[in-house]
């Protein structure tokens, strides 16, 4: 899929599986490329538990609230997100 939760490695599903509660309904949809974490500010390292907490929150609205429309915001997002950032590279 295009939109829909980052996948993580392994042992971080492990993990905050464990930690986490709610952490597994991300499994709920395919994994996609870019989404609603990721524009949100969510993405890179999670280096503490409330980095990951913050992740599967936003991750769990998409769930909840995804729609043709909402991917294709998200997907617009993304594309000027990385126009932006490789304008600002040079």
């Amino acid at each position: 899929a295009l939109v829909g939760p980052r996948p993580h490695a392994l042992a971080h599903d492990l993990y905050y599986g464990a930690e986490i509660p709610t952490y597994r309904h991300r499994f709920a949809v395919k994994p996609g490329i870019t989404g609603w974490a990721q524009i949100n500010g969510s993405r890179g390292p999670t280096p503490t538990l409330a980095d990951m907490q913050r992740r599967a929150a936003l991750d769990l609205w998409y769930i909840e609230n995804q729609s043709l429309r909402l991917d294709l915001q998200i997907l617009l997002r993304t594309v000027l997100a990385e126009i932006t950032r490789r304008t600002n590279a040079f």
